[in-house]
């Protein structure tokens, strides 16, 4: 009994030196790594990948002049996802997407024949990166949990995270539909 004893307390000693430097320093050891707020380079990175809902390569270098790229993460499979998307696409429509913003799906699905059904049948009016493709920078913003929103700049700054967050953000950002209507 005496020897389970000490090797319990032996073991409690050894997990307690693990986070020992992370308690000197002030910090959890169990703390969550802040997320990045640099996206520069994953656009750059994207575009040579973009497809549209019939999994055609598209040219679309004109997406570098957007003021703003709204990187959709979703999936089929996900309930949350195919019931946030109709709202996306209503919210893309009704506020100049295309024109003064532009959404990048990045799919979770586990083939590009799911995550191009789920477009098509989503009616999603933006382009997505090739299912092939998703590896490389977008990894630096990619999220723990779907559906998730990551709104950028054209500096490659990430202004908001989430989809209330993106979506309050991105309103305050753009031309009011009063302006737009008294400039054309």
């Amino acid at each position: 009994m005496l020897s389970r004893f000490k090797f319990l307390y032996a073991s409690l000693f050894m997990v307690s030196l693990c986070f020992a430097p992370a308690q000197a320093s002030g910090k959890s050891a169990t703390a969550k790594k802040a997320p990045t707020t640099d996206a520069s380079g994953i656009l750059e990175s994207v575009i040579p990948h973009l497809i549209n809902d019939k999994g055609e390569k598209i040219d679309y270098k004109e997406i570098k002049d957007k003021a703003f790229v709204v990187y959709y993460f979703s999936a089929a499979w996900c309930g949350p996802c195919r019931r946030f998307t109709p709202k996306l696409v209503d919210y893309y429509n009704e506020n100049g997407g295309k024109e003064n913003f532009e959404v990048i799906f990045v799919s979770g699905d586990k083939s590009k024949e799911k995550m191009l059904e789920y477009m098509t049948s989503k009616k999603m009016p933006w382009v997505a990166v090739d299912h092939q493709k998703r590896g490389g920078e977008i990894k630096k913003i990619r999220p723990r949990g779907i559906p998730h929103l990551v709104l950028v700049n054209k500096k490659g700054e990430i202004l908001a995270r989430g989809q209330n967050n993106v979506l309050t953000k991105l309103s305050t950002l753009l031309p009011k539909k009063e302006e737009k209507k008294s400039e054309g």
